[in-house]
């Protein structure tokens, strides 16, 4: 006599919690270690979507193929940010990767990368550009481009910062960023310029660093009709994720 559903299959304990709250995956827990890295991946399928990504991506840490960014488009809410931690825990961790994804881990053999985690929805006081420094432990390389006011780092700034180690840096829920930043003058333009021109340059140095992966989230959505300016804004960089991507 064949199972049904019900008797084949078992509950998530998580499953059946009232609140959905603790299911919510915040993209900085993948910082905080390989034992966390151990129960996400226990509660969670690679799919072949996800494993197209994880292919490339870690190739591209390991400095063989050319795509070095990449953008996440799933329309799907939290899947976007689900994906992003999946995809920094592997780079982070060989020993998960060598249980979750064992063929692809064989494809891109370089050890652990540098994770850089950015969520628009922080506006640090030294940008997302000085966030990212502090976070590759070069604050000092950044601090011309904050302390005295904004500043984009130029792609040589970026590649200096960078250098040739595996680093994945994940950009995720951009556009609040861009909508607070509208809001506040700088020269004869607002931080959104500034950032605007951070992102691109960012993705410039991408091409010319053989071990930087950056994956960025679809920057279009609910925030390109608050405003003219940040719908320019956010065009201006989607156009140059598009044209590297």
């Amino acid at each position: 006599m064949l199972k049904t559903v019900k008797d084949a299959c078992v509950l998530h304990e998580t499953a059946l919690q009232p609140s959905p709250l603790d299911l919510i995956e915040n993209l900085h827990d993948l910082l905080e270690g390989e034992k966390n890295g151990a129960a996400f991946f226990e509660k969670n399928y690679v799919t072949q979507g996800m494993a197209q990504l994880f292919r490339q991506g870690l190739k591209r840490l390991a400095g063989q193929p050319d795509d070095a960014v990449f953008q996440l488009t799933q329309a799907m809410g939290g899947g976007k940010t689900h994906l992003m931690i999946a995809f920094g825990l592997l780079a982070k961790h060989p020993d998960l990767r060598e249980k979750h994804i064992p063929e692809i881990a064989k494809e891109a053999d370089f050890g652990s990368a540098k994770v850089v985690a950015f969520t628009g929805r922080n506006y640090p006081e030294h940008f997302f550009w000085g966030e990212i420094a502090e976070q590759l432990g070069k604050p000092e390389h950044f601090t011309e481009f904050w302390a005295n006011g904004a500043r984009a780092p130029d792609e040589k700034a970026w590649m200096q910062l960078i250098g040739d180690e595996p680093v994945l840096i994940l950009l995720d829920e951009m556009p609040p960023y861009l909508d607070n930043a509208l809001t506040i003058d700088v020269g004869g333009g607002t931080l959104a310029n500034v950032a605007t021109a951070a992102l691109a340059n960012l993705m410039s140095a991408a091409l010319r660093l053989p071990h930087l992966c950056v994956v960025i989230s679809n920057l279009s959505g609910s925030y390109e009709s608050a405003s003219r300016e940040l719908a320019r804004a956010m065009r201006d960089v989607i156009a140059e994720a598009n044209r590297r991507a």
